[in-house]
């Protein structure tokens, strides 16, 4: 990744696109995924329905976040939506 030296501070491409706060956003939502994923597979009753929490999770990312993030954010966060 290319990085630039900007008053003193080393700031990353990406960060310079985006911003600390979309960034920030797009790694909480990564990691609240994450601890769901990690929640729902802990309950033995339920894990048999784990194919639809990823069924969600391609909800979430192909219908939510599209309202917080356009596509040129996307492609900066390595992330960009299929074709």
């Amino acid at each position: 990744m290319h990085s630039q030296k900007q008053n003193g501070f080393l700031m990353t491409t990406l960060s310079i696109c985006l911003g600390e706060k979309k960034m920030n956003v797009y790694t909480g939502v990564q990691v609240l995924c994450l601890i769901g994923l990690f929640g729902f597979k802990q309950i033995p009753s339920i894990t048999i329905f784990f194919p639809a929490m990823i069924a969600i999770l391609m909800f979430i990312r192909s219908l939510i976040l599209p309202n917080f993030f356009n596509e040129d954010e996307f492609v900066a966060l390595g992330d960009p939506t299929p074709s």
